[in-house]
């Protein structure tokens, strides 16, 4: 009796040492809900590895308790590239090369400039009322620009056009955020824009050189959406990929122009950014821009209006995004 009894005590004994570490390995869990997320980690942020529906059996290898596992706030920082359309800059950027071919009498071959491509950053700071609703304000940096070279070339006579167009803005933005799939994050809103836009042309003849010079600026609104992927890489920070448009248009720039003639003087001239249609006699038209003191009026120009600069494009960036 009294062995019987130390076997009893003795498998108790260790039924309570070994308790902890079976309920460890081997609880289980029955889902109560309608429907489970079963997440990587336990943060709603986290990525959502399966959902599970109302009365499956889980078994359960272990237990972690974070004291608050809903960051509401979130900051990003992001680069790449960006494709603007550009606008009235590009067609006055052929145009002036077309408008030299005529004039010189004279084929070029060369490379136009165009200001389409460019780099683009920028920061995001975001407030998430709900885990998958949110606002946010943002300020971006783009830039479209390219230095073109035309060369008019007619037995020994050689001429050559550089040809600079560029544009740039800064956006401030405010916008709403949604995560409607684990991972995913699209982001919609309205842009105020800072804009800004400078064109070079510099005509090189025989020991002869003409150039113009124009930096013009403007404010304007704009619409902006965006889509992007994340994936965590260490605590709350993750790594994200980022694909996003806008539309704006933008008009009323205001600057100088500095013109340089071929004696070595030179002229500036304080007005607004004019897009106008340039003939040679009764010859084909050529779309011009420059920054005047009035609207052009003189012979051989027709349709002038302020120039509008389109920043509307697509851009792709990577950057980090820290949740807390």
């Amino acid at each position: 009796m009294k062995h019987r009894n130390t076997r009893h005590f003795t498998a108790a004994l260790l039924v309570g040492f070994l308790a902890p570490v079976l309920w460890a390995q081997t609880v289980r869990l029955k889902v109560s809900a309608e429907q489970a997320d079963i997440r990587r980690r336990p943060d709603i942020g986290s990525a959502l590895v399966r959902q599970v529906p109302q009365g499956t059996i889980l078994e359960s290898k272990g237990k972690e308790v974070e004291p608050s596992s809903f960051r509401p706030y979130s900051f990003e920082v992001m680069g790449g590239g960006v494709y603007l359309a550009g606008g009235d800059p590009n067609r006055a950027a052929r145009g002036t090369a077309d408008y030299y071919q005529a004039r010189l009498g004279i084929p070029y071959s060369g490379r136009v400039g165009s200001a389409h491509l460019g780099p683009s950053a920028g920061l995001s700071f975001d407030y998430w009322i709900r885990p998958r609703i949110g606002i946010g304000v943002a300020a971006e940096v783009v830039y479209g620009g390219d230095e073109g070279l035309v060369t008019f070339r007619s037995g020994e006579r050689e001429a050559q056009l550089e040809i600079v167009p560029e544009i740039d803005s800064i956006p401030v933005r405010l916008h709403l955020v949604l995560s409607p799939y684990p991972d995913f994050v699209a982001k919609a809103g309205f842009e105020y824009h800072f804009a800004r836009c400078r064109y070079l042309y510099r005509l090189s003849d025989a020991d002869a050189q003409t150039e113009w010079q124009g930096d013009a600026k403007a404010r304007g609104f704009g619409l902006f959406a965006s889509l992007s992927w994340e994936r965590p890489i260490f605590g709350p920070v993750s790594i994200l990929i980022e694909a996003s448009g806008r539309i704006a248009r933008i008009s009323g720039f205001k600057g100088t122009d500095v013109s340089k003639r071929p004696d070595g003087t030179s002229a500036s001239e304080d007005g607004t950014l004019y897009f106008y249609t340039g003939k040679i006699d009764e010859g084909d038209a050529f779309p011009l821009m420059f920054v005047r003191e009035r609207p052009p009026s003189e012979a051989g120009v027709y349709d002038a209006r302020e120039a509008r600069i389109d920043l509307t494009g697509i851009s792709l960036r990577t950057g980090l995004k820290i949740r807390f």
